[in-house]
């Protein structure tokens, strides 16, 4: 087309846009000048491209000039890098700081990396709209303390304070966020999400992050989602995050805190840990939610949200450390998904050969810790934040819940091969819990191979619901010299209690369970001294199956008393 057909035709469509964006607005005389809010608007139209052209941490043509020329820029930004431009930037002169809104596109992953070079985070945001894509961030490490009511240490690679941060297509790996001594908590290996902010994680990968250290604990080996903030993950992998080193561990992969919506989509996690180290002189620290943890945050102890849809979760682990000379070992929960005083709500997700570990016992002394579910862990500290559980078309194979070692017995007990639920509220639905086995330490009990329900806190017992399930294969073995009960399931409290922990059971099968004890077992599919309800008939075609399962007692199929409603 003929530039003299160009110009008005763009001329007119220009200003189409524009008029169709604009409020109706007085007539200025020539020459006067519009006022602020015209003139934003229109500067607002005509966004900026900047380009990095080289590897250097500083000076023209690197990221941090394009960073500092998008923050003096009125309006949003777009950062883009020479084609062919590959390697490394090493951040040798701290992290960069965005101001403003701006999408950063990097080439892809597997093309360019931005380093924190070990020695700083690599982005933080606090207010701005930001969207960072194709890069992979490497080797950010932060050990500044914050503080916000308490001192805390948050963000290896990127902390978002308050602002819409959009990740797409990144991988983030070796980065840390380390507290040091004076540092209460520590959050988010590679991101933290804080202060109401949002985030959106999409086709990103994050490879052996860590939130390490903390007085109270860690969270979040990768991602750390906390107060009042929003966490969108979707198609996203998580391989070998931990968080570690504080006097209690949660969240391998990811932490989600204080009154924060977390929702996790089509992802996959991979040998996360929540680990405890042993203690020097101390009990061991205690490690609860290898993939995942929900719980009040310090700042906003109100309970969060977790919502986790079409996700698998692989071999993560939830460890305690081994107690010092006369102290306790630590206790672990949750081999993938840890629930304190919140809600947690699964569907159609897998979760295989998860493993909760309970810490060693002390020389001359100390206790054995518990392992509290190989997989799922729910309970609570205070009733005011009651924990609910939800499990629909979920598959729960192979996890193991492990009892702390001792010289001596008792050593340490395991509850829940699969699911562990106290204090609250657990609903399991057209779910499948196979093969998954709680085994005791020396002397001590494994109890509810597949599921346990038990205790209560303030007057509010533990409630299960179990409805179009499958109960199967599970095992309850009891250490050397220890008891077993419910292969299948356990319901029943491990502390004295007023409060009797209750069960329902509606069209399921609990068939091909084990409990083994030394000297005995008993309930190979199901042991109550609870309320145990089970709805219609059983062995019914269209009601509960308790059938095939077996004990070294008495009672292979049932111990307690089971009410038909």
């Amino acid at each position: 087309m003929p530039v003299s057909r160009c110009l008005p035709f763009l001329s007119s469509q220009f200003w189409s846009l524009f008029s169709a964006r604009r409020q109706p607005r007085r007539k200025f005389p020539l020459g006067q000048v519009a006022p602020a809010d015209i003139q934003l608007l229109e500067s607002r139209l005509l966004l900026t491209s900047i380009t990095v052209t080289n590897l250097n941490d500083s000076g023209a043509g690197s990221l941090r000039a394009a960073v500092a020329t998008a923050n003096s820029e009125v309006g949003a930004d777009t950062i883009r890098f020479k084609p062919g431009l590959a390697g490394t930037i090493r951040l040798t002169t701290g992290q960069l700081e965005l101001t403003d809104d701006v999408t950063i596109a990097g080439p892809g992953a597997g093309l360019l990396t931005i380093s924190g070079n070990q020695s700083s985070r690599i982005f933080t945001l606090a207010g701005p709209t930001v969207t960072i894509s194709g890069l992979t961030l490497a080797h950010g490490q932060n050990t500044l303390q914050d503080s916000v009511g308490i001192v805390v240490t948050r963000g290896g690679a990127i902390l978002n304070d308050g602002g819409h941060l959009t990740l797409l297509n990144d991988t983030f790996r070796n980065n840390v966020a380390v507290g040091p001594d004076s540092t209460q908590v520590v959050g988010g290996g590679a991101v933290v999400n804080s202060g109401s902010a949002e985030l959106t994680v999409s086709h990103c990968t994050f490879l052996n992050n860590t939130a390490r250290g903390g007085q109270n604990y860690a969270f979040g080996g990768a991602i750390a989602n906390v107060t009042n903030s929003t966490a969108l993950i979707t198609d996203s992998v998580f391989i070998g995050n931990l968080a570690t080193g504080a006097t209690t561990n949660y969240g391998g992969a990811l932490g989600n805190f204080g009154n924060s919506q977390m929702t996790v989509r089509n992802s996959t996690f991979i040998g996360n840990q929540a680990r405890g180290l042993a203690g020097v002189g101390e009990p061991g620290q205690a490690g609860f939610g290898g993939a995942i943890a929900t719980r009040p945050g310090t700042v906003n102890d109100s309970g969060s949200t977790t919502t986790i849809q079409s996700s698998v979760f692989v071999s993560n682990q939830a460890i305690g450390g081994a107690g010092g000379t006369g102290q306790n070992g630590g206790d672990a929960g949750g081999g993938a998904l840890f629930n304190n005083g919140s809600e947690l709500i699964v569907t159609s997700s897998s979760l295989t050969g998860n493993v909760s570990v309970g810490g060693t016992a002390g020389k001359n002394g100390g206790a054995a810790g518990r392992a509290l579910g190989g997989a799922v862990s729910s309970m609570t500290t205070s009733d005011a934040n009651l924990p609910t559980t939800r499990l629909t078309q979920c598959v729960l194979l192979g996890n193991v819940a492990l009892g702390g070692t001792a010289a001596a017995p008792p050593a340490g007990i395991a509850a829940g091969g699969a699911v562990y639920n106290t204090m609250g509220s657990l609903q399991v639905g057209k779910s499948q819990l196979i093969g998954n086995v709680a085994v005791g330490g020396l002397g001590a009990g494994g109890l509810g191979g597949g599921l346990f329900n038990g205790d209560s806190i303030n007057g509010h017992a533990a409630t299960a619901t179990v409805t179009d399930s499958l109960i199967l294969g599970n095992a309850a073995l009891g250490g050397a010299r220890g008891p077993a009960s419910g292969g299948g399931i356990h319901n029943g409290n491990l502390n004295p209690s007023s409060e009797t922990p209750v069960v329902t059971l509606t069209r399921t099968t609990v068939a091909g369970n084990v409990a083994i004890g030394h000297p005995s077992g008993v309930g190979g599919g199901i042991a109550t001294t609870g309320t145990f309800f089970v709805t219609g008939p059983l062995q019914s075609p269209t009601g509960n199956k308790i059938v095939g399962n077996a004990a070294n007692s008495k009672f292979p199929n049932v111990f307690g008393e089971l009410t038909q409603i």
